[in-house]
């Protein structure tokens, strides 16, 4: 009789499985162009399979069940800025184009909650995608038929985010689990040029 509900629960976990998941579309809330969560930079971003500290909630719930411990998961700001020239883009003049942002911070919990049931675990978390802010002020004058040429751009942009999750282990080495995520997408693009030509 032992056999028989761990069928059940096996053909119940794929049906779900394959009943249940959406297609993941190519689209701008679809990406993460930092790592959140501190062992998941160490690791370099091969953390789906561990996945068992808060920032589980982005990578995958299911693997806070296996946590050790409760925690608290804190990855502070790194600010950085580069620049960009384009050579001879208008005649003899450079085109610079400058930027700088934020790296992620990612700040969560993670809670065991063995007391309510053996290998249950929440987290939560809160998280930053991505922040940049780019400026370009561009003035080209008397090159080529050009009189005058003036680009001014300011864009900002930044994706950021809260999310929940819950796992239940079920077995020693399975584990069942599901996120909740609140995505916010803030962009701001100003673009402004004149040519006297």
């Amino acid at each position: 009789m032992q056999g028989k509900p761990l069928k059940m629960i096996v053909i119940a976990a794929i049906l779900a499985a394959v009943y249940g998941a959406e297609p993941l579309l190519a689209d701008q809330f679809h990406y993460a162009n930092l790592l959140m969560g501190d062992r998941a930079m160490g690791m370099g971003g091969a953390f789906c399979a561990v996945a068992d500290d808060a920032s589980g909630l982005v990578y995958n719930p299911a693997g806070i069940a296996f946590a050790q411990s409760n925690e608290i998961s804190a990855s502070g700001n790194a600010f950085y800025q580069r620049q960009q020239t384009y050579k001879k883009t208008i005649g003899q003049n450079d085109y610079l184009e400058s930027s700088k942002g934020s790296v992620a911070p990612f700040l969560g919990s993670l809670v065991k909650l063995e007391n309510l049931a053996p290998g249950l675990a929440f987290a939560f978390g809160f998280f930053n995608r991505d922040a940049e802010l780019k400026t370009q002020d561009d003035l080209i004058e008397n090159e080529l038929n050009i009189s005058r040429f003036h680009r001014t751009q300011n864009i900002r942009a930044q994706t950021g985010g809260f999310g929940v999750a819950a796992s239940k282990r079920l077995f020693s080495s399975l584990a069942a689990g599901v996120s909740l995520s609140y995505l916010t997408v803030d962009e701001l693009v100003q673009d402004y040029q004149d040519a006297l030509i």
